[in-house]
């Protein structure tokens, strides 16, 4: 069975304005990643020059898909929402490799890529019975979805042949983390952001997408976020609505940079978010977003700009 969706050409992650629009956990921090030289550390991801590790936010769904195009068989020990995660960029390659612990992906390179537009770079990888699947989200004043300089997001998807369908998906946000010393600590923000994902249930498997509002109140350390999520099935088209979420959290500051996390829901779906603050000033946000209900489970990411 082929599933077709948004982004892959196979089980679709949403990726790319498909907006038919459990238990999670959240990791302990960043995964530590090697970094340049301090002299030597991307600015912006606009313009990579530098082998460096981006540390990010990332959500994990493992399951199988029947002939029908139901989920089931999740693992619950993968986390919908946490920030172990990483993107390691090779300079000398020019490929992307994806870190959520203990998974590593491939090198995503340039031999690699499937296709290219403004919105989105794709990238896949076939062996055997096994298909992986790179989708990035690309920052740049090009980027008619929203444009972004300092953060950004994608989806790894694998898909293994055999009877039920093996399927992999993270969703993850990244970027040139906001330092400590540079965040606000005075004042309000509001973003205006992008909301892509994937939920996976006994109804079937959907392209998420919808609107999303973002606001942190510096002074108070705290953030207020609303996912109001609609859905695509991948193989019937059908839309589903999965509600309107109100999430807030605190803001928290660490070595590494200054994090945020966010938890709340509706009408008996739980709703958890862990994300940072990206570029001078905290310009930028980028997160990933857990949903769990009792039908299934998603993951997805939202970035955004400051207003």
């Amino acid at each position: 069975m082929r599933l077709m969706g948004c982004a892959f050409v196979a089980l679709a992650v949403g990726l790319g304005g498909c907006s038919g629009g459990g238990g999670g956990g959240s990791g302990p921090g960043f995964i530590p990643v090697p970094a340049a030289p301090v002299d030597q550390r991307n600015t912006m991801l606009t313009d990579l020059r530098f082998t460096e590790g981006f540390g990010g936010a990332a959500g994990r769904m493992r399951y199988s898909v029947s002939g029908t195009g139901s989920a089931s068989d999740f693992d619950g020990t993968v986390p919908v929402s946490s920030n172990s995660f990483s993107v390691r960029y090779d300079a000398a390659a020019q490929s992307y490799t994806i870190s959520m612990s203990p998974f590593t992906s491939p090198a995503f390179g340039p031999a690699d890529r499937t296709s290219s537009s403004n919105t989105l770079t794709n990238y896949e990888k076939r062996s055997g019975g096994r298909q992986e699947n790179l989708s990035l989200f690309n920052a740049g004043s090009g980027n008619p979805r929203l444009v972004l300089t300092y953060a950004s997001y994608g989806a790894y998807q694998a898909i293994t042949e055999r009877s039920p369908i093996g399927v992999d998906t993270i969703f993850f946000a990244y970027g040139v983390r906001t330092a400590p010393s540079d965040m606000p600590k005075t004042g309000t923000a509001s973003y205006t952001t992008v909301v892509d994902g994937q939920f996976a249930g006994a109804s079937g498997v959907y392209a998420l997408g919808g609107q999303g509002s973002f606001s942190a109140d510096f002074a108070a350390a705290t953030v207020q976020a609303t996912l109001q999520l609609r859905g695509q099935n991948v193989v019937t088209s059908g839309l589903r609505d999965f509600g309107t979420h109100a999430l807030t959290g605190q803001i928290r500051s660490e070595q590494t940079g200054v994090f945020f996390s966010a938890a709340g829901g509706s009408n008996g779906a739980t709703v958890n978010m862990q994300g940072a603050f990206f570029g001078p000033g905290a310009a930028e946000i980028g997160a990933n977003f857990g949903i769990l209900n009792a039908d299934g489970r998603g993951v997805g990411a939202m970035v955004g700009r400051k207003n």
